[in-house]
């Protein structure tokens, strides 16, 4: 987002200003169905498309009242689909999603495909679990179901989870002391394998 911000005319780099490129983001970002007919409509009629958050409250250096995004709102999210744009060379989040399932058990895998759940605070923009779900189904056979479920709090779903783990009544069995790492090293965590 801070690059595209740049194509048009707002440099936000240092560490701060890194926090407004979160606030313009998280108003105004989404996750586009189908990428190119998306940036192709856009194009064609950038107005229809432009969205303006308001930034006034925040008394930038530059004075900027207001910031109008168009194309970027999506182009800074297909980057999690398709991150050769952003010039890596990594997966995208639908392909590591399918990684994990075909790495688990051939009996256990239509299951797991119901149930992806999405967790962190990206997975909030508009669009994404849809295409996730898109996207995914475009990589195995038609015959699987696929189920995105996005929970309401899906940000704080890390923090919610550890929260009930830490509440189980076996809590002080689970974890790792100091003691046993310091004794053991990495061969304390094996008390969780499955093999």
């Amino acid at each position: 987002m801070m690059r595209l911000l740049t194509e048009s005319g707002y440099r936000y780099f240092s560490e701060v200003e890194s926090y407004i490129t979160r606030y313009v983001k998280e108003r105004a970002a989404i996750v586009a169905l189908d990428y190119e007919t998306t940036l192709s409509a856009v194009e064609a009629n950038p107005q229809r498309y432009t969205v303006t958050v308001d930034v006034s409250h925040l008394n930038l250096p530059d004075q900027s009242k207001h910031v109008p995004l168009s194309s970027a709102r999506f182009r800074a999210t297909e980057g999690l689909f398709q991150p050769r744009l952003l010039g890596k060379d990594n997966p995208g989040v639908h392909e590591l999603v399918q990684k994990a399932v075909q790495a688990c058990g051939v009996d256990t895998r239509k299951e797991l495909y119901r149930n992806i759940f999405l967790s962190g605070a990206t997975t909030k923009l508009p669009g994404f679990a849809e295409r996730l779900e898109k996207e995914l189904c475009a990589l195995v056979p038609s015959s699987v179901l696929i189920q995105v479920h996005s929970g309401p709090h899906r940000q704080h779903a890390a923090f919610l989870g550890a929260c009930v783990a830490a509440s189980l009544s076996n809590f002080d069995e689970m974890c790792v002391s100091q003691d046993d790492w310091l004794r053991n090293g990495p061969e304390s965590m094996h008390k969780w394998s499955l093999y």
